[in-house]
């Protein structure tokens, strides 16, 4: 269960958090095989390529986002942006947006390029903006309501930490071939 995001600690903690994950992260991709990298126990199951490539986009639109409220408090305004209110399974669970639902044909390599661009991107937009993380510019999350820019760095870093959970259970579920 994602915890609340207050809890989550500040930017230096979130960081420290997000390097241990990706580190985890990787260390589970790196050992699976192509075929365990794709496998679904079913079609309303993501595999373990899915899970991370979702991570990514998520990452990637996080860092937009950061660097969109750095600029906005930086001048003063908050952010015009209709999102969507998120949508739950009968279980709870968070339904991931459209937007960040991802393929389950995409590449390998693409899949772990992404990581790789995603993370530098948000490591980027958090130099940028470090000092702009707790400004007063907000922009609503579909499950969590307004948040600010170190409201979005708290919500990557649960994210990443509650799919790395996932992607343990899939290493431990995926057929060795």
């Amino acid at each position: 269960m994602i915890e609340h995001l207050d809890g989550v600690g500040d930017a230096d903690a979130c960081l420290a958090r997000l390097a241990a994950s990706r580190g985890e992260l990787l260390s589970i991709l790196a050992v699976l095989s192509d075929d365990q990298f794709v496998w679904r126990p079913d079609q309303e199951v993501w595999s373990a390529g899915m899970i991370a490539h979702h991570i990514g986009m998520v990452e990637k639109g996080t860092a937009r986002i950061v660097r969109m409220l750095g600029v906005a408090s930086q001048r003063g305004t908050q952010l015009q942006v209709q999102v969507p209110q998120g949508r739950r399974r009968e279980d709870g669970r968070m339904i991931a947006p459209a937007s960040v639902t991802p393929p389950a044909d995409a590449a390998r390599r693409d899949i772990m390029d992404l990581l790789s661009i995603s993370r530098m991107e948000l490591l980027q937009a958090i130099g940028e903006h470090r000092s702009d993380l707790e400004g007063a510019a907000t922009m609503d999350h579909p499950f969590y309501g307004p948040l600010t820019g170190l409201g979005w760095l708290r919500m990557i870093t649960v994210h990443e930490e509650w799919h790395v959970e996932q992607l343990r259970r899939v290493q431990e579920t995926a057929p060795s071939h």
